[in-house]
């Protein structure tokens, strides 16, 4: 595989486009807006594929909004979800706190159905994130007691237990598979296996780490095409080198939004936070609704909407 695709190039050219006309245009909220939208209706198709009244893009899954699976579903949902306190703060009426609240409603309820783990604990995370951060900090907890904060903790870590007993085999699973991916790292750590070459190199990786792999891990090999962890693969398939560059991009580009956030209190750091979060344990830059989605936020956040 070689290290340069002209898809893509063309991807890139794309994004770029995409994040320059919304990074400099004059209707960036409207562009927000669309977003919340438009996860209203994957939301309205995800509900009435549950009561059986059109038919879902995956035979195991009823639920799947117009994605394949529950997970980019689940994704898209959460990801826009924090636009509706951007929509909340630009629009005081008592009308638009309704209409937030019931979107609101519909968006948990749908994520509830899609039972995505990686979604939940990216928005638990973020949500999190904001109340440290904001004037609810010092109202509610610092009014809790030792005993309070260490039930709070406790429910937080028995939330995470819940999520992992949801589908226990899959996260044992993908454990299983960033195994074998840091075996492909040691191969090849400074420009990896070469862009889109993770599902081949995998394949032979695995073969090799079988040879003294546990008769579990022999059992549940199967074939992959994604690490379900965006780093790893970029570790794989770019290397060390290729992290950094990205890294310092990501970085920079965060820190500046991080300004932003503790300026203004902007959701679109949240939006910005559940992203990586997401890229720890599924695959968002392989979706593209999701990828525009994330450029378009980076792109408003920086101008400060």
């Amino acid at each position: 595989h070689s290290p340069i695709d002209i898809r893509i190039i063309f991807e890139g050219i794309a994004i770029i486009a995409i994040w320059c006309y919304t990074r400099y245009s004059s209707n960036q909220k409207l562009i927000l807006y669309g977003f919340i939208i438009s996860a209203f209706t994957q939301s309205v198709l995800a509900i009435l594929q549950c009561f059986k009244l059109i038919s879902s893009n995956h035979e195991f899954f009823t639920v799947t909004g117009s994605f394949n699976n529950p997970g980019p579903l689940a994704a898209y949902i959460v990801l826009v979800l924090p636009l509706l306190i951007l929509f909340k703060q630009q629009t005081k009426s008592s009308v638009s706190k309704v209409v937030a609240l019931s979107v609101l409603t519909i968006f948990s309820i749908v994520l509830i159905l899609t039972k995505s783990r990686a979604a939940v604990f990216s928005l638990l995370c973020s949500i999190v994130l904001y109340l440290s951060n904001t004037n609810v900090k010092s109202h509610v907890i610092n009014k809790l007691t030792l005993f309070k904060k260490f039930i709070l903790t406790l429910g937080i870590l028995s939330i995470l237990l819940l999520l992992y007993q949801l589908r226990p085999d899959s996260a044992n699973a993908r454990i299983r598979i960033w195994i074998v991916c840091f075996q492909m790292i040691k191969d090849a750590p400074l420009f990896g296996v070469g862009t889109n070459g993770f599902a081949s190199s995998y394949m032979t990786a695995q073969t090799e780490y079988l040879k003294t792999a546990s008769a579990l891990f022999r059992i549940s090999a199967d074939d992959v095409i994604h690490p379900f962890n965006e780093v790893l693969l970029m570790l794989c398939e770019q290397g060390v080198v290729g992290l950094l560059i990205w890294g310092v991009f990501f970085v920079l580009v965060y820190h500046y939004l991080w300004r932003i956030f503790k300026n203004n209190k902007s959701p679109l750091f949240l939006s910005a936070v559940i992203y990586l979060f997401l890229a720890q344990f599924s695959y968002p830059s392989a979706i593209t609704d999701i990828k525009i989605v994330f450029i378009c936020i980076l792109a408003c956040g920086l101008g400060r909407v």
